[in-house]
């Protein structure tokens, strides 16, 4: 009965922190729904949010009291229930009063909840300013660019502390998206690791592949390095940044 009673303590005191930031959302929505056509509907559609967020709460609690495992969010996420007016409004008030410092802790943690953890793990393989030999795959038509067939194929595979290196291509398209990596040109101190890649059984097999069909490939040679962004944010963020 004590661990049940502790398990619940503990339980809502990691619950509580969220729900009052969560309760701070709704009331900096609320100062802005009152400003907008239909105040009288927005804020009653917030008081009924915030009662949602009360019941969950509750409902959670009373699941550790069960011994069960608390449900996944079944409240519909704010996201659909609060009118996106509301929401782009609240952004605009909010960007009128922030200092810098919110600002960049904003778009950080912005970028940061994109992540997979093994894409965290390729910055951090970044983060010391390394570049890496990337590639490119591509068809080669005898007149005009070629079209992309595969890309992100890149030496940080082997080197970064990722779990499912398949995915690596991806993750690195997606890192690129966020701003927080580069591709460059190639470079020519590292042939011997570009060869590397492109007589990888990846390349290889879309060589083998595309050939059956007709069409030739080629290798376009890249290197792949942290952004500005992406420094500035690791050095802000990572493991040897102070925290407040």
């Amino acid at each position: 009965m004590a661990r049940r009673s502790k398990a619940r303590e503990d339980s809502a005191n990691a619950l509580l922190p969220a729900f009052e930031a969560g309760r701070g959302l709704f009331s900096r929505l609320q100062t802005t729904a009152r400003r907008l056509p239909g105040a009288d509907f927005a804020a009653e559609a917030l008081n009924t949010l915030e009662g949602v967020a009360m019941r969950e709460l509750k409902s959670r609690l009373e699941s550790l009291d069960a011994q069960e495992p608390a449900a996944e969010d079944t409240a519909p996420s704010l996201a659909k229930r609060v009118h996106p007016q509301l929401l782009l409004a609240a952004l605009l008030d909010e960007g009128k009063t922030q200092s810098r410092e919110q600002a960049l802790r904003t778009a950080y943690t912005a970028a940061l909840l994109e992540l997979t953890p093994d894409e965290a793990m390729l910055l951090a393989a970044l983060c010391d300013g390394s570049s890496y030999p990337l590639v490119h795959v591509t068809t080669a038509p005898k007149l005009g660019s070629g079209e992309p067939v595969s890309g992100y194929i890149s030496t940080i595979a082997r080197r970064a502390l990722v779990r499912v290196r398949e995915h690596v291509p991806r993750h690195l398209r997606h890192l690129e998206a966020l701003g927080l990596v580069e591709i460059g040109p190639e470079d020519r101190a590292e042939d011997i690791a570009y060869q590397t890649l492109e007589g990888s059984a990846e390349v290889r097999g879309l060589m083998r592949t595309h050939k059956a069909r007709g069409r030739n490939l080629r290798c376009q040679r890249r290197t792949l390095r942290i952004s500005d962004f992406g420094a500035e944010l690791w050095a802000a963020c990572g493991p040897q940044a102070e925290t407040d």
